[in-house]
């Protein structure tokens, strides 16, 4: 057992330096810069629009890759290009998908009113996670500076 003595000039909170808290750094502009042009542009809308035509719409998803991939090769932040690196393949199985969905709804309609409300139904339940999956797509193939953009919102939020 101690006694009374020994412990008093023990000190029951030990005491360390002040340490400076580490400063945050300053916020810093980047610039922000698009090099396209107006003409490059039109002659890539008018060939897609084209093809779209042609193709009765099954060309729209490699349209998009195509227009996503020339506006972000053009816009340039801090220096550095941003990069899409989506497969028109994927999108265009998510494209089908739609298509079906909103097949599904149209034929549903013209049989009978009420299957057209509960595919219309259906179709506003599962909006949000289609939407949601598109932007995990398009922000998991965006890159800048070789880093992946995220989008992890959950369905609840």
């Amino acid at each position: 057992m101690l006694d009374s003595d020994a412990t008093a000039d023990v000190p029951s909170v030990v005491e360390t330096p002040a340490v400076p808290a580490a400063e945050a750094p300053a916020a810093r502009e980047l610039s922000l810069h698009f090099s396209g042009s107006g003409v490059e542009y039109l002659r890539i809308w008018l060939l897609h629009l084209l093809l779209i035509v042609l193709t009765l719409g099954l060309y729209l998803p490699f349209a998009k890759a195509r227009r996503i991939r020339y506006l972000y090769a053009n816009s340039w932040i801090d220096g550095d290009a941003l990069a899409f690196h989506g497969d028109p393949k994927t999108m265009f199985r998510g494209f089908m998908v739609l298509v079906a969905l909103f097949g599904v709804y149209a034929i549903g309609g013209r049989f009978a009113p009420l299957a057209g409300y509960v595919a219309f139904l259906g179709l506003c339940v599962l909006w949000p996670a289609l939407w949601r999956a598109g932007q995990q797509f398009r922000l998991a193939n965006t890159s800048w500076r070789g880093l992946r953009f995220a989008f992890r919102g959950d369905l609840g939020d």
